[in-house]
């Protein structure tokens, strides 16, 4: 099922307006986008080890989601991904695994920002 939702401009702690929406299957384009900009160290937080590119299998795999388990928002400025955040519940529904990627050239601005 395609999730629906509204679009939602949110401000960033350096003042800019960023496009927060829930990620669909046909975003997997933006997320190789956004893959391709973190650091190699990122990228070893986020997938716990080293990888080159993100391939189909895994874009595949994390732009379709089972909307009843798993869920991502995506956000964007200006056409670019700036960062993903999902969270993808195991099937015993007790507990849940989170991730948040940043492009590198956006990180201290107040993306993912917890307070």
């Amino acid at each position: 099922m395609l999730p629906e939702g509204p679009e939602i401009t949110a401000i960033t702690r350096d003042g800019t307006s960023i496009t927060l929406r829930l990620l669909r299957a046909e975003d997997e384009p933006l997320l190789k986008d956004l893959f391709a900009h973190p650091s190699q160290e990122d990228v070893r937080l986020r997938f716990f080890g080293p990888m080159r590119e993100l391939s189909r299998t895994l874009a595949d795999r994390l732009s379709h989601l089972d909307y009843r388990r798993e869920m991502a928002i995506i956000a964007q400025h200006n056409g670019a991904t700036l960062a993903t955040a999902s969270y993808f519940l195991e099937p015993e529904g007790r507990i849940a695994k989170f991730a948040i990627t940043v492009r590198r050239d956006w990180h201290d601005r107040g993306i993912g920002y917890s307070y």
